[in-house]
């Protein structure tokens, strides 16, 4: 009984009534014509069939309009139940989201209406607008109707004003949506909160702004510290005054020359400003004798780069330089001192400084020998390398750079005169 209630659908029930009307029709039209000739004829024999066919047409027609009804009705249904369950879904975004389209802003979720405060929906774009800061509010709606003109997503920044120069911050972020013929619905919009990561990334800009100014002051005391020893170290001997200034400059130009990285540079040109510091410790008659030294004395001579490595080794902004400091007489070939270290014990930054020191010298006046000229400096350089005391590579790129910039001017030629 339950599978004919299931068969007897409404549909089935009214084309089986239109059937039943037409049969009944066809058996009254052929009883009044036998009533009326006394003889039968069927209905489809007499002038009665346009009849019977406009009524079957009709009963079709009517069959067709009843089961397209049924299927818009079922359509409104299954959009009702999609648009609510649409709607139940943007309001239980954490965020909060609306719908732009022509100008204006639609469905606004339950998360958008708290942050504004209203209740009436008709209210909420204008809400939404008097809501966003002044200044972002036309760049803000500019930026939505650009969106829609040109079918592509977006990211702003907008402000909300607390109070006088308090205010919350915004990401917006808005992406176009379509239906599955590929024709244009809306923008889906979020408002995404930042403003602890805002007020987060100020403070981080202020703390390296007051680090920079920390830095930059603790940089001038530092290099103001430097100027006063090496000025300390020309007053010893006024035949070396500028000397570090020089080789700080030629060991640049040879850094520069053969592409050491910045924090190498760095390292290179602070290490060779100070190379001679440990000249301090040397006694003034053995710095500015005008004749050959002792071998005592000599042997006093080379205790300066020990001196100055022991000076700058416990204060950690020469850490780095150290080196230069310590090793910049040392020799490729083992010959050198303090330590007679060679071959890759001896670092590139060291190798620039010991040029560098070394064409200096022999290119100023001291007080036991006049300056040297530039080829004949040159040449001594050339004989080192052969002799594998220096850097070969480096003295070549060192010869080939010196002679296009020539020899920097010395304050001791005075002292030549």
């Amino acid at each position: 009984m339950g599978r004919i209630k299931r068969l007897l659908t409404p549909e089935l029930l009214f084309a089986s009534a239109w059937v039943g009307l037409i049969v009944a029709s066809v058996a009254m039209i052929a009883a009044s014509h036998f009533a009326v000739s006394g003889e039968f004829e069927l209905p489809w024999q007499s002038t009665a069939v346009p009849s019977i066919l406009v009524l079957a047409a009709f009963a079709l027609h009517s069959l067709h309009l009843r089961r397209y009804r049924a299927v818009l009705l079922q359509l409104a249904e299954d959009s009702k139940s999609k648009s609510k369950q649409l709607a139940e879904l943007v309001d239980s975004l954490p965020e909060c989201m609306f719908f732009f389209r022509h100008g204006v802003g639609t469905l606004v979720n339950i998360r958008l209406q708290q942050e504004l405060a209203v209740v009436d929906e008709s209210t909420n774009w204008d809400s939404l607008l008097k809501w966003i800061h002044p200044l972002d509010r036309l760049f803000f709606l500019n930026t939505l109707v650009r969106s829609e003109d040109e079918k592509r997503s977006f990211s702003v920044d907008i402000r909300h004003e607390i109070s006088e120069g308090v205010h919350r911050y915004f990401e917006c972020h808005g992406s176009p949506v379509f239906d599955h013929e590929g024709e244009f619905v809306h923008l889906a919009v979020f408002l995404v909160e930042v403003t602890e990561r805002v007020e987060n990334q100020r403070w981080i800009q202020q703390q390296n702004r007051e680090l920079e100014e920390a830095l930059h002051a603790l940089s001038e005391n530092f290099e103001a510290t430097v100027t006063a020893l090496i000025k300390a170290v020309d007053a010893k001997d006024p035949y070396t005054r500028g000397h570090s200034e020089r080789v700080k400059q030629y060991s640049m130009m040879l850094g520069e020359a053969v592409n050491l990285r910045d924090d190498q540079m760095q390292i290179l040109e602070m290490g060779a400003l100070i190379h001679d510091i440990g000249k301090i410790g040397v006694p003034d008659e053995i710095l500015t004798k005008p004749g050959a030294l002792t071998d005592e004395e000599f042997a006093i001579i080379k205790r300066h780069p020990v001196i100055g490595y022991q000076m700058i080794a416990d204060i950690p902004l020469f850490e780095k330089c150290c080196a230069i400091v310590r090793d910049h007489h040392e020799k490729l070939n083992g010959r050198g001192y303090p330590n007679g270290i060679a071959g890759d014990e001896i670092p590139t930054l060291v190798r620039i400084v010991t040029i560098a020191d070394i064409f200096d010298a022999l290119t100023s006046t001291r007080s036991y020998r006049g300056s040297m000229s530039l080829d004949k400096a040159l040449e001594i350089l050339g004989k080192e390398s052969d002799q594998g005391a220096l850097d070969r590579d480096l003295v070549n790129v060192f010869s080939e750079l010196i002679i296009k910039v020539g020899i920097i001017p010395s304050s001791d030629d005075s002292l030549a005169a």
